[in-house]
């Protein structure tokens, strides 16, 4: 039969428990959205070099 104490340790490890499953969730959609972001800057950049290559002719014979 579990003791009273039983049953608070049970209840700091289920709290724990919730707190890491949150802070890796978090760290889970950070990276997400870490990746995104490099993901729109190299789009980005590449965007205005093909423009750069339409607007100066010189630059696309480098």
């Amino acid at each position: 039969m579990l003791q009273q104490n039983d049953y608070f340790l049970l209840k700091e490890n289920a709290i724990r428990l919730a707190h890491l499953e949150k802070r890796t969730h978090l760290e889970m959609q950070l990276r997400q959205h870490k990746f995104f972001a490099e993901a729109w800057r190299w789009h980005i950049a590449r965007a205005l070099l093909k423009l750069s290559y339409r607007l100066d002719p010189a630059v696309s014979r480098l």
